[in-house]
């Protein structure tokens, strides 16, 4: 039985916890994630009879454990806040022993939770592998910009040698130009020029009225790996699948070569890390990944993680490049001219 002293003592430390976590953690939390913390808690339910501890014991992958964890905790305060509000409504109205119950069941909830605030001691247990303290901070997953470090230094090679047909066009493709999968989809004119040259037209996506380009060209020369390649295969490359069936076909082609983290937009980090590596100027950088502005392509690739960029040559493009200055500048103009935001 429990002490009325101890029960007001550990509802206060429950509503506290609750209105900590309600003001932190989720005051900006989407209603995407909500769905997938849902979807989370509902697998607990038929699999485990709601044990949430028992989810998280049975994961064997950094990446689902940590993506269960945040769940368990969406899942523990809601449901604390729901046991509260009902411990507030029935207080008067029920007996000792309903009391008690809401009670354990509060109890249950808070160790749980602290079982989570422990999960770095908690995952040395399980033996899985604990995120870097930089990761911890930042609380996200790995970036596709960091998933071409620690690679072999010929990765695309391999992947170029072991594909066939339609995924070996497309994956040199992607290694030339470092454009998107759904620009794959849309299709990209491979022209064989004259001067040994192979001019490759990409058709844009991604496209507003102040973002994007409709169209852009890629010059690739002799003196680059993939030349005879494409020169070769002349004519409109098309995705023929999804953009999603194709990036599955290539992270089960990397597994299969045990090459691991990778995935189709790495290749364009990749090649913007290549571009920044041979210190091409920010507006043709822009250009080449199909930006409007040059502040888009900061986000892509790194100078550090870059090779030779040798045979590739950045052709004209549908829209002029914004620079940094000119962005800044066009934002204040349009807040000025402009303050409910809605493009006229």
């Amino acid at each position: 039985m429990h002490d009325f002293n101890m029960i007001n003592e550990r509802v206060v430390q429950a509503r506290a916890l609750v209105k900590k976590h309600e003001k932190t953690s989720w005051k900006s939390l989407s209603e995407s994630s909500k769905k997938s913390y849902q979807a989370t808690v509902n697998l607990c339910r038929d699999k485990y009879k709601g044990e949430m501890i028992l989810l998280l014991q049975d994961q064997d992958c950094n990446r689902s454990y940590y993506r269960h964890l945040a769940a368990a905790k969406y899942y523990a305060i809601m449901k604390m806040k729901a046991l509260l509000n009902t411990l507030d409504n029935q207080r008067k109205a029920v007996g000792k022993e309903c009391i008690e119950d809401l009670i354990r069941k509060i109890e249950y909830m808070m160790t749980l939770i602290e079982i989570i605030h422990q999960k770095n001691l908690y995952l040395q247990i399980k033996s899985i592998p604990i995120k870097s303290e930089s990761r911890i901070k930042r609380g996200g997953a790995r970036s596709k910009r960091d998933s071409m470090i620690g690679q072999p230094d010929d990765w695309q090679m391999q992947m170029l040698a072991a594909a066939e047909g339609e995924l070996k066009l497309m994956i040199a493709l992607q290694i030339a130009t470092g454009c998107r999968p759904s620009e794959l989809k849309a299709g990209i004119m491979i022209e064989p020029q004259i001067a040994k040259s192979v001019k490759l037209t990409i058709k844009g996506a991604k496209i507003t009225a102040k973002s994007g380009q409709e169209a852009r060209e890629i010059i690739i020369s002799s003196s680059h790996p993939l030349y005879d390649f494409l020169a070769n295969s002349a004519g409109e490359a098309i995705l023929r699948s999804t953009p999603k069936a194709y990036g599955n076909k290539f992270t089960r082609l990397a597994l299969r070569l045990n090459i691991r983290g990778v995935s189709p937009y790495t290749l364009r980090h990749c090649f913007a890390s290549d571009l920044k590596k041979q210190r091409v100027d920010k507006e043709s950088i822009a250009r080449a990944l199909g930006h409007a502005s040059e502040r888009s392509q900061s986000r892509y690739g790194r100078a550090s993680n870059g090779k030779s960029a040798q045979g590739i040559h950045i052709g004209q493009a549908a829209r002029c490049i914004k620079s940094r200055s000119q962005a800044c500048l066009s934002k204040q103009t349009q807040k000025t001219n402009n303050p409910d935001g809605k493009f006229k």
